[in-house]
């Protein structure tokens, strides 16, 4: 498996630190991660062979001539579509199990006109799956939000406004920057009747 971010510090400093301090511990397998300073660290290797190969995507070229069974790519509103099609051709390449072949990615909500939205609106090339804050079990037990839950959702509330509210807050893909007008909807703006050419 590999997991990547477009930058490998910003990896380190997400992903890789959530995994050692919250995620190895439920399963008592913090002793994977012992040894290695997660800012040197290449890979974690179970014992029953499988290995997370970790890496970033600023230089893409370092994955051609590689096979993967399983790709996790983290904030892929960071990542460029040349990133992408790369890690994608590195798939069900010849010898690798059919069964496997999967490419999977998690984002905060960014443009609508970023190329993963496209992707998934257009062409239907990706399937996409929306992870509430109630998803996340330190955050809502089910029925209720818990303490920590309701605190960061009041703390969100209060301090963000704008375009970062409707992404990190409410889960939106909302247009911003170079926008003149944060209240620009296509859907109440744009008129897709071409006047006659009026040159003024």
């Amino acid at each position: 498996m590999f997991v990547g971010r477009q930058t490998r510090v910003a990896l380190t400093e997400s992903v890789l630190t959530t995994y050692e301090q919250d995620i190895l511990p439920l399963d008592g397998m913090e002793w994977i991660a012992a040894g290695v300073n997660r800012r040197w660290r290449h890979s974690y290797k179970y014992p029953s062979g499988s290995e997370i190969v970790l890496g970033g995507l600023d230089n893409i070229t370092r994955v051609l001539s590689t096979a993967w069974d399983i790709v996790y790519i983290n904030e892929c509103i960071e990542t460029m579509l040349e990133s992408w099609e790369t890690i994608l051709s590195r798939m069900n390449r010849p010898g690798r199990r059919s069964r496997f072949g999967y490419l999977l990615a998690d984002t905060n909500p960014g443009t609508p006109s970023h190329w993963l939205r496209e992707r998934i609106d257009k062409n239907g090339k990706l399937i996409e799956r929306t992870t509430p804050h109630q998803a996340n079990p330190a955050m809502f037990d089910g029925e209720n939000w818990t303490e920590v839950g309701q605190r960061y959702l009041d703390s969100l509330s209060r301090a963000l406004t704008g375009t970062r509210r409707k992404r990190l807050f409410e889960g939106q893909w909302a247009q911003g920057e170079g926008a003149w007008f944060e209240a620009f909807d296509s859907a109440k703006h744009v008129d897709d009747v071409i006047a006659e050419y009026d040159p003024r």
